[in-house]
């Protein structure tokens, strides 16, 4: 299936990956490098970005998904995916400055502290920014006697001197309410990574002595709960084979322009054969021209449906691809190939206006990624538009 798309309403779903396709030694992208996505940097202080809010996953798609996973790839996770983990985690969404997690009396008893090989770092929910606490290297006292090799862990830290006055002199009260807030965050966590397909689990176990120490905290601060993030192992290998497939099979069909720009929203995934990786998709590949200040779509278009992905040696490579027909045949194959995801599906594709922000938004962090000069992006006859 080849559909050109030479309209404004052609647009693309922000979902995985960006890659050059063309010979320009200059901008050319290695194959693995998958999304436009900033390293999370180790300074003191570090400014977050806007929560992306934008998710194409409903509610009952997100708790259908939700699994605890222990085993992480080497993947690390951006700047971006990690400031959307903290609004959702515990992060303010109404002006008077309350949560996404409630809590007792509105105490905002929880603070996460988001602990990696490079130190630890207390969520300013106010300022939306990450404060340095220290350089040490908490994650051992956080695994304690069981290993795990997640990139980050969140750990949610009570303080119960947020309590009213009354209820704080309830020492045994206030503990029971801290662990019941703490555990909606934790949930939070949870629903946020299984809509964005990132591995977590949540845990009470960790060295909480060790931590009170190299966290400076008071007597008042109990570390209660913690969540390890990350890819889950191997996921990341899905995303490469996606985009070598998108790249080379299906974007090399269209008319060539200097940049290949592939994006998706996966729709459902099924790991229950390991030769046969099911992975539904809503896929679209666009090529670019850069003329002065604009990228300027060449050609392009939307190509939905089921990858079918297995391990050849030490890399997962797509081994056929059943697409959605075009003409009469495109309602009963799109219904055929999703089946019982059919509706979110037809959610997230029928989406003009939301694929068009997305797209404005992600080709903005491309050209600053990679230095292009280019402030404008256009489709063939129509006037050119801001780059986000």
């Amino acid at each position: 299936m080849k559909k050109n798309i030479l309209k404004a309403t052609a647009s693309v779903l922000c979902a995985a990956a960006i890659t050059a396709c063309a010979p320009v030694p200059s901008n050319q992208i290695d194959a693995a490098d998958q999304k436009v996505r900033t390293a999370i940097p180790a300074d003191s202080i570090i400014q977050l970005t806007e929560p992306d809010k934008t998710l194409d996953v409903t509610l009952m798609q997100a708790l259908g998904d939700r699994k605890s996973q222990r085993e992480f790839s080497d993947s690390l996770i951006s700047l971006e995916e990690l400031s959307s983990l903290l609004w959702a985690a515990n992060g303010i969404n109404r002006e008077d400055g309350k949560r996404t997690a409630p809590s007792a009396v509105n105490s905002q008893d929880i603070d996460i502290y988001v602990c990696t090989a490079d130190g630890a770092y207390l969520y300013d929910a106010s300022q939306s920014r990450l404060v340095r606490i220290t350089t040490e290297n908490l994650c051992p006292a956080i695994c304690g006697q069981k290993k795990l090799d997640a990139p980050l862990f969140l750990v949610m830290v009570a303080d119960l001197s947020r309590y009213p006055e009354g209820l704080a002199s309830q020492r045994e009260v206030v503990e029971k309410l801290a662990c019941m807030d703490a555990g909606y965050v934790s949930g939070n966590i949870c629903l946020y990574c299984a809509a964005a397909h990132l591995a977590t689990v949540p845990r009470a176990s960790m060295n909480k002595d060790a931590l009170a120490r190299a966290l400076n905290l008071k007597d008042t601060q109990i570390p209660v709960l913690n969540n390890p993030v990350g890819y889950a192992k191997d996921q990341a290998d899905y995303s490469h084979a996606i985009d070598a497939y998108l790249t080379q099979e299906i974007g090399s069909q269209y008319a060539k322009g200097k940049y290949c720009v592939p994006f998706y929203t996966i729709i459902g995934l099924d790991e229950s054969n390991a030769d046969d990786i099911k992975v539904w998709g809503d896929f679209w590949v666009f090529n670019y021209n850069h003329v002065g200040d604009t990228l300027k779509c060449v050609s392009g278009g939307s190509h939905p449906g089921l990858m079918h992905i297995r391990k050849t040696g030490s890399r997962f490579a797509v081994a056929s691809f059943d697409p959605v027909e075009d003409g009469s045949d495109n309602v009963p194959s799109a219904k055929r190939i999703f089946g019982d995801k059919y509706d979110t599906f037809q959610t997230v594709n029928s989406d003009d206006a939301r694929r068009e922000k997305l797209r404005a938004k992600v080709l903005a962090q491309y050209v600053r990624k990679h230095d292009i000069q280019a402030t404008m992006y256009q489709d063939y006859g129509w006037p050119a538009k801001k780059l986000e």
